[in-house]
C-alpha cells in the first residue's frame, strides 16, 4: 500500500526565496489506516489535512493534503515521515523532496 507522495511546488529556486512542499497522504490499499500523523523537521508549521471527510480514518481511496513553506538558501533535501496504525500494526513511510538553490547572484 502506498501511503505517502512528497512533492516541492518548485524544484529550483534562487536563494533566499520561499518553497511550499505538498505532502499527499493517499489509501490505495484496500484496508483504512488511523491515527495518521505528519511529520517534516524543516516545517515546524504545517497546514492540513484537506481531504478528510471527517471521520479522522484514511478510508481505501482517500487523499490528505498537508502543505508547508519554508524559505531556502541551500539545495535542500526534505524528508517528511508518515506515521499510521494500520490493519497489520503501526505503519511508517518517508518520502524524499529536493530543491535546489541557486545563487541569486
Amino acid at each position: 500500500d502506498s501511503i505517502v507522495r512528497h512533492v516541492p511546488i518548485l524544484t529550483q529556486i534562487l536563494g533566499g526565496n520561499l518553497v511550499t512542499y505538498t505532502i499527499l497522504v493517499f489509501n490505495d490499499g484496500d484496508s483504512d489506516f488511523t491515527s495518521v500523523t505528519v511529520s517534516d523537521p524543516l516545517c515546524a508549521t504545517m497546514t492540513g489535512p484537506s481531504g478528510d471527510d471527517g471521520d479522522g480514518i484514511l478510508s481505501p481511496a482517500e487523499g490528505w493534503t498537508y502543505t508547508c513553506s519554508r524559505t531556502l538558501d541551500a539545495t535542500t533535501i526534505n524528508t517528511v515521515t508518515v506515521d499510521a496504525d494500520g490493519p497489520g500494526g503501526p505503519v511508517s513511510v518517508t518520502d524524499s523532496a529536493t530543491v535546489r538553490v541557486r545563487d541569486p547572484q
